[in-house]
């Protein structure tokens, strides 16, 4: 792990994304000692705030630590005792064009490369859960940047149309002008099938904020990206992914599977059926070992609690389980961080993941670094809570939070993509575990939203996500 952390340059000149380095800021701090970067213009954004929203989440979790030993579930049909010997598991990230690391950084594949590589591997199906599809660019201004997004599509359809291979969409009804163009071609010529939640319908407000794909159940991936070609090339996402993960890949499926159900029906359920149950949570998580020796502990949490069958560890009990397990430092990336009920008329403190973060630094002494996204639609009053965490550091000794804010540097040719150029990446990791999901962190996503977050225990992607971070911190 580095022992210094480096700088970060901007250049102000061109955007070439083999050329630009860019990351965070070494400007001084406008509220002392919370930091921002005022050197770059982070442009006309609008937020991807739901009003009201239920939104659905998943969350991969990494245990790191003492090895386990090596051990097998058997799931429902999965027997097959060699079903993860060959289980690889990776990070992707999408860097917005005009940004690189510094040269002694791990470079992870692109969440482009990523996806292209599991369509191209699959051999029976492709599923996907999903908030919106806008990989080509009808919805907005025409942008070189959409052509990865025009790549990915173009595969899929492929993949349905050439190669025969079954295609399954869940998604959120479409909202605020995003259009259905590219599930109506994916249905018209790829036959794709496709289920639509409606939260509203439901229960009065929400979205399917989830984000995952599922190859042949075998392959799978989590992460921060939707379908959307600015999450290829404008927006900053991290994700996991699972190659060869059979048992990894049913137990996802398990969550497709309620999304499915509740898409087709129309409806949630009094009572979950036992075959969408799961073995694999946070009492019981899977332990494996990859074909160099590397051991893995790992286990899949939902949001909300009513979309979550019997067995599946809750999102927020999972987060506050790596913050309690963490020993010495706690190193968090989202997109915004506020305690409160947003998305309600009437506000109300949630103090859950604050009150976790202040005891692990007053009480622990654990190190604790936040990185936060810095753009046009940032809620005015998340800086008091962020300011909050940080002034612990000049109040009690040997105490650390640090909070810094993150800018993807733009200019005018960027200026006409809403909702782009910004951080949003979700991650935490710790000296012990490591998470990916799709929330931010107000209370809105836990019991409001729905989704789902895988977490790892490794010391190998320790060293890797916290150095993604460290280069940004």
């Amino acid at each position: 792990m580095p022992q210094v952390l480096p700088n970060l340059n901007y250049d102000n000149n061109t955007y070439s994304r083999s050329q630009k380095k860019a990351v965070s800021s070494n400007s001084p701090n406008l509220i002392p000692p919370l930091v921002h970067n005022d050197r770059v213009n982070p442009g006309h954004y609008k937020n991807h705030s739901i009003s009201h929203g239920l939104m659905m989440f998943v969350v991969l979790l990494i245990l790191f630590g003492k090895p386990e030993a090596k051990r097998h579930l058997t799931i429902d049909s999965i027997s097959d005792s060699t079903s993860m010997d060959s289980c690889q598991i990776s990070l992707s990230e999408s860097m917005p064009i005009g940004m690189t690391y510094e040269n002694n950084a791990i470079v992870l594949k692109s969440t482009y490369q990523t996806w292209m590589d599991l369509i191209h591997s699959a051999k029976r199906t492709i599923e996907i859960a999903s908030f919106y599809w806008t990989l080509n660019d009808q919805d907005f201004p025409a942008h070189d940047g959409a052509q990865e997004g025009k790549d990915i599509f173009n595969a899929l359809l492929e993949a349905g149309r050439d190669r025969n291979l079954t295609l399954k969409i869940a998604r959120n009804i479409p909202f605020n002008g995003y259009s259905s163009h590219d599930i109506n071609i994916l249905q018209k010529d790829a036959h794709a099938q496709v289920v639509t939640l409606n939260f509203t319908s439901l229960w009065g407000s929400g979205v399917l904020h989830t984000k995952f794909w599922l190859i042949d159940r075998t392959h799978f991936y989590v992460g921060s990206a939707n379908m959307d070609w600015r999450s290829l090339t404008q927006i900053k996402e991290i994700g996991v992914v699972g190659t060869k993960c059979s048992i990894l890949a049913n137990d996802v499926g398990k969550i497709f599977d309620v999304y499915w159900q509740i898409g087709k029906q129309g409806k949630v359920p009094a009572n979950w059926s036992d075959v969408l149950s799961t073995k694999i949570n946070i009492s019981n998580p899977l332990h494996w070992s990859d074909s160099i020796n590397n051991k893995y502990s790992t286990f899949i949490s939902s949001s909300p609690a009513q979309l979550s069958p019997s067995g599946r560890t809750d999102d927020l009990n999972a987060i506050l389980y790596c913050m309690n397990k963490a020993k010495k430092f706690i190193y968090i990336s989202v997109m915004f961080y506020c305690p409160l009920r947003i998305y309600s008329i009437e506000k109300k403190f949630w103090p859950d993941i604050d009150n976790a973060l202040k005891s692990a630094a007053i009480n622990k002494k654990i190190t604790i670094r936040i990185l936060i996204s810095k753009w046009k639609s940032v809620e005015p009053f998340e800086d008091i809570f962020l300011t909050s965490l940080a002034y612990l550091s000049n109040s009690f000794k040997n105490v650390t939070i640090e909070v810094k804010k993150f800018i993807v540097p733009t200019n005018s040719s960027f200026d006409n993509i809403p909702y782009a150029r910004v951080k949003h990446d979700k991650f935490m990791v710790t000296d012990k575990i490591a998470y990916v999901g799709t929330s931010n962190w107000s209370e809105d996503y836990f019991i409001k939203t729905a989704g789902n977050t895988r977490y790892l225990k490794n010391c190998s992607y320790l060293f890797k996500m916290s150095s993604v971070l460290y280069l940004v911190l």
